[in-house]
């Protein structure tokens, strides 16, 4: 009988060894360049997007203002520049976007844009409370939402620091 336990006990040792080595992941870090575009409509609303080359990003910005020309969503000024961007992962950037926003531009509206600066002065939890002051989510919901819209969507926005990025274009 003990040898049996022995044995058996030999026999499952070296597989929960093996079981608890980790595999060796690695993470693929590239710089990408891309042109970011942003404008602001008539209603107060940016809405942002990159392209891969200059050509695209008019391009973009025209499909958007012939869509919307004659709604308070038309652009009434718009930038376009040139951005270096570190993209973490294997799928490409630009997929990514036309993934997480696929119209092919993403709106944020004066409470975003409100919300995202609170984040940058104040802090996640300070931009968290002035969300549930002004809106009817719950906490949770809120806070999913902030997440989203700060660490995925907004670095698809151009930054106001032109020190940092090549200006292109302006109207």
């Amino acid at each position: 009988m003990k040898i049996l336990k022995i044995w058996v006990l030999l026999l499952f040792f070296p597989l929960s060894i093996q079981a608890q080595r980790t595999q060796k992941v690695l993470i693929q870090q590239q710089q990408v360049f891309t042109y970011k575009w942003e404008g602001i409509t008539a209603g107060g609303i940016r809405v942002c997007g990159v392209a891969k080359t200059y050509k695209e990003a008019k391009q973009a910005v025209d499909r958007f203002n012939t869509k919307n020309w004659n709604t308070k969503y038309k652009l009434e000024h718009h930038t376009i520049r040139l951005d270096t961007v570190i993209h973490i992962g294997d799928d490409d950037y630009f997929a990514v976007f036309k993934k997480r926003c696929p119209p092919g531009y993403r709106f944020f509206s004066p409470r975003d844009m409100a919300a995202i600066d609170i984040v940058d002065r104040e802090g996640m939890n300070a931009a968290i409370l002035y969300y549930l002051k002004t809106s009817n989510k719950g906490y949770k919901e809120a806070k999913n939402y902030l997440q989203h819209l700060y660490y995925n969507l907004n670095r698809y926005r151009i930054k106001e620091d032109l020190k940092t990025f090549s200006r292109i274009s302006q109207f």
